[in-house]
């Protein structure tokens, strides 16, 4: 997949949500948090050696978006911040579609089980 379309789903899906939803504490905060963390987990490309291993890193575990993103909501819940929790959302909704896009390649795919296992899924 490319930062276009990572982008673009991103917005998509925290569009979807922040019109069916009252999580955002202002108009289009949630969407806009989406779509750049739909672009954060291609940030490993940098340290990559090529673009085939690019998938090898933490920033493509799903592991590594559900506990922070969790982290991040459960800090917001404490703290009674509505900010913080909304970029959780987007946190949380921007990594994941990247993960299930990314997942959609066949010819590389995601390591679900990361860091247990390294085998990528993809269909």
């Amino acid at each position: 997949m490319t930062s276009l379309t990572h982008g673009l789903a991103g917005y998509a899906i925290g569009k979807l949500v922040e019109s069916k939803t009252s999580v955002s504490p202002k108009p289009n905060l949630l969407t806009g948090i989406a779509t750049v963390s739909a672009l954060i987990p291609d940030l490993d490309y940098f340290v990559s050696e090529n673009l085939a291993t690019h998938h090898q890193h933490l920033t493509h575990a799903p592991l590594t978006w559900f506990v922070s993103t969790g982290l991040l909501w459960l800090f917001g819940k404490v703290l009674h911040n509505n900010l913080i929790t909304t970029i959780s959302y987007g946190l949380g909704i921007g990594t994941i579609s990247h993960m299930l896009m990314d997942t959609s390649d066949i010819a590389i795919g995601i390591a679900w089980l990361a860091p247990f296992s390294w085998k990528e899924y993809s269909f």
